[in-house]
């Protein structure tokens, strides 16, 4: 019996290392709108997922490590979607081309991905998305991606693919007004509803 305590949880999941990874997109989730707030104020802004698999750091059964992250959906000039497009396609958007961009173009692409780590208030590690930048020239990259490329879109409701997801983001997702349209289309259910959620 060891008489040293380990205050951490213990947990199977296995988080990349800290550092810049090459790093190939294969799956972006439609989130839905999502409350948030930002320096105390509430706000209702819509949402995607993006979910990375780490080209060359493996788990222990030769599977790529993953790490996701969300971001507001939005093209913006200053947002940093925008900054993600240009790092996977090579391409810096203009107002004229990000109007009408489809985010499920940058399937299979790949960038330069910084992971840094933090400690919870749980005591547990996790690591997060710090930058999503372009891959530097000359780089030689494995063919993938590893796992199956999907695309979920809320304006495209699929079951199989939202029953897929982890826990997580099916209730995260089963939270939003357009979610709540889709399974109760006629507004009959106790739905509860404001003018401040755009529909």
């Amino acid at each position: 019996m060891a008489l040293t305590f380990n205050t951490k949880p213990k947990s199977d999941f296995q988080i990349p290392p800290a550092g810049a990874h090459l790093a190939r997109l294969y799956r972006i989730v439609d989130l839905g709108t999502q409350e948030t707030t930002f320096k105390g104020e509430k706000k209702w802004v819509p949402q995607v997922l993006l979910t990375f698999e780490l080209i060359f750091e493996k788990m222990e059964d030769g599977k790529p490590l993953i790490i996701s992250s969300t971001y507001t959906m939005s093209l913006g000039e200053k947002s940093k979607m925008r900054q993600i497009v240009r790092s996977l396609t090579g391409t810096a958007l203009t107002d004229e081309t990000a109007s009408g961009f489809n985010l499920s173009e940058l399937i299979g692409k790949v960038a330069t991905v910084t992971v840094i780590h933090k400690t919870g208030r749980d005591g547990r590690d996790r690591a997060y998305i710090q930058d999503v930048g372009a891959v530097p020239k000359g780089t030689k990259i494995e063919d993938g991606p590893f796992n199956k490329p999907m695309v979920f879109d809320l304006g495209a409701f699929d079951q199989a693919q939202y029953d897929s997801l982890p826990q997580y983001y099916k209730d995260k997702i089963a939270s939003s007004p357009e979610y709540l349209k889709i399974v109760d289309p006629q507004g009959k259910g106790s739905i509860v509803t404001t003018d401040d959620i755009p529909f």
